[in-house]
Order: structure tokens, then C-alpha cells, then sequence
């Protein structure tokens, strides 16, 4: 004779939404568990009076709260989403708490959105932060090139200015010490190296082997403006070199890209693609100089 289990059965979708939501506290876990969209489960939530709010937003506003939210917190202007959104700032900080944003990194593509009033509270932070545009953006999770372009296409110049007045001078310890590791670098792959304009024009070094030619710029955070980055760009396609960008934002490994085009100002992804140094070999590049 089989025996049927006399447990109950696990709820499932709606029915189970309240208890998903009492044990895990969050609006995403408890959407993960019931198998249901975010934003379904938020108005079910609110219809039932179960979140801890008070007077909750709508569903419509949850899209904004977890696309929005973490750069404005970043930026020092959360009360101006919350104004946008019809609540206060403290309302608006318990919605991205259930959320599961208030201590998230912006998601992919949030600089696009950049509006001048996040921008310039984002600059503001950056201007009296500590490090480069690199350091000060590993620091934070954020890709150097997306904050980057999407600064330049909100402020342009008023960015770039704040950008080179924070730069350290190549003629730094710190700047010369990496320009030497890069050097070394590619001494070591078999390259000629030569100091190119004294550090002060489109390149730090031109390095020549019988394979292939570079002309390399070294910037620790890895910016280059628009006009910097064209002329390189351009010299090196004028003498048939690949044009070498190299970084190093926190100090350690080096960062090595090649840029494939131009900068036109108009935003989008910096025009580059991660670069390694060729291997070297004696038998088909010769013999390299110190």
C-alpha cells in the first residue's frame, strides 16, 4: 500500500508572495521566488499593504528608482529624483533600500542618461576626490570609459578642465616611475625605445621593431580629450605606427589598448580594443637595443 505524505503543499506565484516577501525583506528576492516581474510583484505588494512604506509609489516608478537611484546618490541629488517622483528624499532612500539599490553601482549604460544636474554633482565629488579620473572611478565600480564619455557629452569642456587640472605632471615621480615600467615593458619584447617629444606632445615614447612600429602615450587613468586623443591618433597613422594607449589607475597592472579611430566629441564608447605586446622573437626582429 503506498503511503501519500500528509505535508502540505508549497505554495506557488501569488499565493506564495507574502511569505517570500516576510523571509527574505526585499521586493528582488521575493520576485525571484515567486517567478514573477519586479514590477508585477511591487503593486501586488502595495495593493495588499504589505510594504513597509506608508504611502508606497506605484509599480510605474520602479523602473526610475533602480536605474536612477545610485547615481544620484552618488551625484548628492537624490532629492531631486525624489522631487521628480512625488516623494521625499527619506521616502525615496526606504524605496531603494527594498530595492536592493541604495548601496548598488550604477547599472550598465547609466551615464547615457546623464542630465547637467547629476553630471555636475558628480564632478563636484571628483574634483575634491582623491586620484585621477581612473583611480576615482575603480573606486566606485565604475567603467572609466562609460563615466567619461558620459561627462563629456553633459558638461564638455567644464569636465575636460577639471580632468587636466587634477592630472599629475609626466614629470612626477609617480608618472615617471610608470612611464619606466612601460619602457621596460617593451624593451623586453625587443622593441628600440625613444623618448618622443619629451613627454609633453601626442606620445611618451616611440618604440620601433622590424615587425611593426608604435608611438605609445602613458596616462595613468587612461583619458586622453578628444583633441590629445586625435592627434595621436594621427601621427601615428602618418607614420604607419600603431597608436598605444597604456594605464594603470590603482598602481599595479598595466592596461594596454590600441585606439581604433578617432574621438568626434559626440559621446558613445571610446573608439580602442584591449592590446597585448607581441611576442618577441630574436630569429624575426633581431636583436633589440637598450
Amino acid at each position: 500500500m503506498t503511503m501519500q505524505s500528509t505535508s502540505p503543499a508549497t505554495p506557488r506565484g501569488w499565493k506564495a508572495l507574502p511569505g517570500a516577501f516576510a523571509a527574505t525583506g526585499t521586493v528582488p528576492a521575493a520576485a525571484a521566488r515567486v517567478h514573477k516581474p519586479l514590477v508585477e510583484v511591487w503593486d501586488r505588494l502595495r495593493a495588499e499593504n504589505l510594504l513597509p512604506l506608508g504611502t508606497a509609489l506605484p509599480g510605474s516608478a520602479v523602473p526610475r528608482i533602480v536605474s536612477e537611484y545610485p547615481l544620484h546618490r552618488d551625484a548628492g541629488t537624490v532629492a531631486l529624483l525624489a522631487a521628480e517622483l512625488g516623494c521625499t528624499r527619506v521616502m525615496l532612500h526606504r524605496h531603494a533600500q527594498l530595492l536592493e539599490v541604495h548601496e548598488a553601482s550604477p547599472p550598465p549604460r547609466a551615464f547615457e542618461r546623464l542630465t547637467p544636474e547629476v553630471a555636475r554633482g558628480l564632478l563636484e565629488r571628483f574634483r575634491h576626490g582623491r586620484g585621477g579620473v581612473g583611480e576615482w572611478c575603480l573606486r566606485r565600480g565604475y567603467s572609466v570609459a562609460e563615466f567619461s564619455t558620459g561627462m563629456e557629452r553633459a558638461l564638455g569642456a567644464e569636465y575636460r578642465q577639471v580632468v587636466l587640472t587634477k592630472r599629475r605632471p609626466n614629470t612626477s615621480r609617480l608618472g615617471r616611475s610608470l612611464e619606466w615600467r612601460v619602457r621596460d615593458v617593451l624593451v623586453g619584447a625587443g622593441y628600440r625605445v625613444m623618448r618622443a617629444a619629451a613627454s609633453r606632445g601626442a606620445a611618451d615614447f616611440i618604440a620601433v621593431r622590424r615587425d611593426g612600429n608604435l608611438m605609445v602615450q602613458v596616462r595613468r587613468g587612461g583619458f586622453l580629450a578628444p583633441a590629445e586623443w586625435n592627434e595621436l591618433i594621427e601621427l601615428a597613422e602618418a607614420g604607419r605606427m600603431t597608436a598605444v594607449l597604456v594605464s594603470s589607475p590603482l598602481g599595479g597592472e598595466l592596461h594596454w589598448y590600441r585606439l581604433t579611430g578617432p574621438k568626434d566629441g559626440a559621446g558613445g564608447r571610446q573608439p580602442m580594443e584591449p592590446w597585448a605586446v607581441p611576442e618577441w622573437s630574436a630569429d624575426e626582429t633581431g636583436k633589440a637595443g637598450p
